[in-house]
């Protein structure tokens, strides 16, 4: 098949946001990459495709026809169903507290153009129950499927599928068998589980679907997985014949061979435009919240402005590890007195000042971040020791001898000891409900307030020995 059959999308004509975002977008064969900052219009751009298709604006090939795309949001479908779950444990406990998952349960996340994303054991039983349907014996349904799925799981992770079909009590039975040992689905990391979740669902759409759009793959996923996945979605362009759009803000379009296949949205004039090679401004907006004051733009010395010790502790432990200039002061008042700070250098030309909050204190909307600040950083997440919780990280740093319990068990009973604080009353209802506390949850909660025991539950002394390992790794 030629480079231009399997180019099913050509281009776009965009005109959104009163024509602020007004361009012809062109995609090339195989795998695109739509890379931007918050409020570049990447979800949008999705949207415009998907409520346009079959129109003037978005230009097919001839063997393409507007039923053949599929549409996949990792982060709106965790949403959706985090707020499915807690709203039935809410209902069945009016007494507890709802008042911190308020604005969380209330946005309009969900989005009709964007399938639902599956766990991971029920493209099983759909690939086995398709077979069956065709007259396959579910025993030879169960081996297929398992042979199938297992060859698109270690494209990505050295895991064997096991899946069988239990006659005596007539239900499917599934495990990932991963160094020796039988693992179900709710002991991989929340990463594992998202990033094997949408490779199913990807590979179990592939009869159907020509183009593939996908909103923010990487949303669970850190360093070493994104760029596992950018990976897997070239692979399975070239293998298969198929054209996938990703918008992202991942650091992983900049890895060779994936720049040349990224298109880079970016605010000039007051304009967003897609450019083909990245600017200073978009390289520094994909670079993560530490390393933009880290990194910053020239080599001068700097002086990074922050609102608490774990701010001034981490940023200082990132200078020493970089070998970079940079004097860090906590002010007194701490986040609204680093804002009026921001502020106030809004209108002052000076340079290799930042200023760093946390995203606990009423989040400030991405267009005053750039218009009524002066290079304030707002964390993505409620605040700094958040970024500490990733099981893969945990994992690897892991002092116990004893391991029969998991580190996400471990971060759920951390999160249960805190004691005499209403903040946390919903999360250990969800807790007692066995709802796992994915990415979308855990960067809501207050992680400062029991970093301190999960360290301990790992088998720490103290804290600053564990942040020290974390750095190692």
């Amino acid at each position: 098949m030629s480079d231009e059959q399997q180019n099913y999308i050509k281009s776009v004509q965009v005109d959104l946001f009163s024509s602020i975002f007004k361009q012809k977008i062109e995609f090339k064969p195989g795998f695109n990459v739509i890379a931007g900052g918050n409020g570049t219009g990447k979800t949008q751009l999705l949207n415009h495709i998907l409520s346009q298709r079959g129109g003037n604006n978005v230009e097919f090939f001839d063997n393409a026809k507007p039923k053949d795309i599929a549409a996949f949001s990792p982060k709106r479908n965790a949403q959706k169903v985090l707020i499915e779950q807690a709203q039935k444990i809410i209902r069945k406990d009016e007494n507890a507290r709802t008042s911190t998952l308020g604005t969380f349960l209330n946005q309009n996340i969900q989005d009709d153009n964007f399938q639902t994303i599956k766990s991971i054991s029920e493209y099983l039983v759909l690939h086995a129950e398709d077979l069956v349907n065709k007259n396959t014996p579910k025993i030879d349904a169960t081996t297929q499927s398992a042979t199938s799925y297992t060859t698109i799981l270690q494209k990505v992770f050295d895991y064997q599928i096991t899946f069988t079909w239990d006659i005596e009590n007539t239900k499917y039975q599934f495990s990932f068998k991963k160094a020796g040992f039988d693992l179900t689905p709710s002991q991989l990391s929340s990463g594992e589980n998202a990033l094997i979740s949408l490779m199913f669902a990807i590979f179990y759409a592939k009869d159907s679907t020509k183009v593939y759009l996908i909103d923010e793959p990487e949303v669970h996923l850190n360093w070493q997985l994104e760029e596992k996945l950018f990976q897997f979605l070239d692979w399975f362009c070239d293998e298969h014949k198929k054209q996938i759009i990703i918008v992202t803000h991942s650091r992983a379009c900049f890895i060779d061979p994936f720049l040349k296949k990224t298109q880079f949205l970016v605010w000039e004039d007051g304009k967003i435009i897609a450019k083909q090679k990245p600017n200073d401004g978009i390289q520094q907006a994909l670079a993560g919240d530490l390393v933009k004051i880290i990194g910053g733009i020239t080599t001068e010395s700097k002086i990074a402005y922050v609102e608490d010790k774990s701010h001034k502790k981490i940023l200082e432990k990132i200078k020493s590890l970089t070998g970079k200039s940079l004097e860090v002061s906590i002010l007194n008042g701490g986040c609204g007195e680093v804002k009026k700070y921001s502020e106030v250098f809004k209108n002052l030309n000076v340079q290799n000042t930042y200023f760093l909050i946390d995203n606990d204190n009423n989040p400030i909307p991405s267009t005053d971040l750039s218009t009524k600040y002066s290079n304030l950083i707002q964390l993505n997440k409620y605040c700094i020791e958040n970024y500490f919780l990733s099981e893969d990280t945990l994992s690897q740093i892991d002092l116990r001898t004893d391991k029969t319990k998991t580190v996400k068990e471990l971060i759920k009973e951390a999160i249960k000891q805190v004691n005499s604080n209403p903040y946390f009353v919903v999360y250990k209802k969800l807790i007692e409900n066995n709802i796992e506390l994915e990415s979308e949850i855990l960067d809501k909660i207050d992680a400062s307030k029991f970093i301190k025991t999960l360290s301990s539950n790992l088998g720490y002394t103290d804290v600053d020995t564990f942040f020290e390992n974390i750095w190692k790794n």
